[in-house]
């Protein structure tokens, strides 16, 4: 895991290279060349996209392969394959639609024997940062939102399940960021709390995460941070952390203000959907500033959704 990877580089399918893909100018994948059978002289133009549900917590990555025939040999109607892999599980994702293609199942079952163990973490890894930037550019789904009520900061991750992409080094070891954003109507704050986890160890060894992480305070809008919180066990100072990431992430501020915005505003939509379908009756009855906003939040109207339906 290379934690200063560029990210652009990552998400970017002409740069996802693989031992098993060979560099073609002409298309954004590569060419793919396996072993079989009696089809071994045929090479796939293929093309790799994420599943395209930002808020979707499978690790599955679709390759569309289309036959590029060695010359002497003649294209069938019959080309193209289409199959999914787990990259998280490492192998072929069996759906009723592969089971009828059996040519299908053969390359992705070969393929999926035939990529090293540095392969599927590089797709993995690819796979994670694609679905981020899926998330700045899809229409999101605002229903079954983690819960937000009583001012309950909201981790980026629990929205979007591959949202951990801010990997940093920190003395020999590797770690990453975790965010946490005020999403409450109204509120203009710029403040996130950034929680730190140890991935590697110095030594190498893939760490379990803490149940209790360092973690800081930190306003993207002034660039300071606040309150510290020390983790438990033997960890940097949370201070320390935050350097290292920003030395990783010039942009970090940019980077933190965009998801800060991306939270925001798919919060926004939900709390409109919630006021929608509140009662007529209830909405008409004009709910007054000091009562419980019907939005179902538990806060007061005022604190609330007020600013929200006067713009309607």
């Amino acid at each position: 895991m290379n934690a200063g990877a560029n990210l652009k580089e990552l998400v970017s399918e002409k740069n996802l290279k693989l031992s098993v893909l060979e560099p073609d100018a002409a298309n954004q994948g590569g060419l793919l060349a396996l072993n079989q059978g009696g089809v071994a002289n045929v090479k796939y133009q293929v093309f790799v996209q994420p599943c395209n549900n930002p808020r979707c917590g499978c690790c599955d990555v679709l390759f569309q392969c289309r036959a590029d025939f060695a010359e002497g040999k003649v294209a069938t109607p019959n080309g193209s394959r289409e199959f999914w892999l787990d990259v998280r599980a490492q192998k072929a994702v069996v759906t009723v639609e592969l089971k009828k293609e059996p040519e299908s199942m053969r390359l992705a079952e070969n393929l999926a024997a035939a990529l090293t163990s540095s392969d599927w973490e590089r797709l993995y890894q690819w796979h994670r940062v694609s679905k981020l930037e899926i998330s700045t550019s899809s229409e999101i789904d605002v229903h079954d939102l983690p819960d937000a009520t009583g001012g309950r900061m909201v981790p980026f991750i629990e929205v979007f399940p591959f949202g951990l992409a801010l990997y940093f080094p920190m003395q020999d070891e590797i770690w990453a960021a975790d965010e946490m954003y005020c999403v409450q109507p109204n509120c203009d704050c710029k403040e996130t709390v950034l929680s730190f986890l140890r991935l590697q160890d110095a030594a190498g060894a893939k760490t379990t995460s803490a149940s209790d992480p360092p973690a800081i305070r930190y306003n993207h809008g002034t660039r300071s941070a606040g309150e510290a919180f020390p983790g438990k066990g033997e960890c940097p100072e949370p201070p320390a952390l935050l350097a290292a990431l920003k030395k990783t992430y010039p942009l970090l501020n940019q980077m933190l203000e965009r998801r800060h915005l991306l939270m925001q505003n798919i919060y926004l939509r939900h709390h409109l959907e919630r006021l929608s379908q509140v009662a007529p009756a209830t909405v008409r009855r004009k709910v007054g500033r000091n009562e419980q906003c019907p939005c179902g939040s538990g806060k007061k109207f005022k604190h609330c959704c007020l600013g929200i339906s006067q713009k309607q």
